[in-house]
């Protein structure tokens, strides 16, 4: 099955990830929210790619846009018991 983007709804998800950085999001957050890579995010921000369900990813954006708190970068500790 072929889906089909206006570049309306394409434009909009653009146009969210930028309002979502704008707002101190980082890709690898945004990514991490949605459950797909930051190079996905990057392309789709970049209009280079399209995501597979434009109008359930600009909700999930939407929705991230409403939260008020903004995950901070993840830090992944250094296993100490490494030899």
């Amino acid at each position: 099955m072929v889906l089909y983007l206006t570049m309306d709804e394409m434009n909009d998800v653009q146009a969210r990830i930028i309002q979502l950085k704008q707002r101190g999001w980082t890709l690898a957050a945004i990514a991490g929210e949605l459950d797909v890579t930051p190079n996905a995010v990057e392309k789709w921000q970049a209009g280079d790619r399209h995501p597979n369900s434009a109008k359930a990813i600009f909700a999930l954006l939407d929705q991230l846009a409403k939260q008020k708190r903004i995950p901070k970068k993840r830090r992944y500790a250094k296993n100490s018991h490494q030899l």
